[in-house]
């Protein structure tokens, strides 16, 4: 019995490619070549401040529900990642992992609004970036 193997163009690029000594990273610029997905990180570092709060014990029961709260409704990874001996001051870094840009850019705005109606601190500062890789 013969069997017939349908093959897509892109079977003989690829191997063109990889025997031709080029990386898969090449390959996968914009939303990809030959459809190869493309990672997308996106990062967000927030900086709060604590107007009232006169301790270490404050701030850390603050950053606790704040960390709790996002991990329970969002899938991102989130952690203080600065100010550690500050206690009117808060920096939390968040990041999330996907292959639409779209998405992971619409995830970090929604953790921002939702830390922001929150309203257990103020927001002072972002910075938000978005590698493609």
């Amino acid at each position: 019995m013969n069997r017939l193997f349908f093959l897509s163009p892109y079977f003989f690029v690829l191997n063109f490619l990889f025997d031709s000594g080029y990386s898969l990273r090449l390959m996968t610029l914009g939303y990809g070549l030959c459809g190869f997905i493309t990672m997308v990180v996106g990062t967000l570092k927030i900086e709060f401040l604590l107007v009232e709060n006169r301790s270490l014990k404050g701030k850390r029961k603050v950053v606790r529900s704040m960390v709790d709260k996002v991990k329970a409704r969002f899938n991102v990874s989130i952690a203080e990642v600065g100010s550690n001996d500050k206690w009117q001051k808060i920096e939390l870094g968040i990041s999330a992992v996907g292959n639409d840009r779209r998405h992971i850019d619409s995830s970090l705005s929604h953790v921002l609004e939702f830390l922001d109606s929150l309203c257990l601190a103020q927001i002072v500062n972002t910075q938000f970036e978005i590698i493609s890789l």
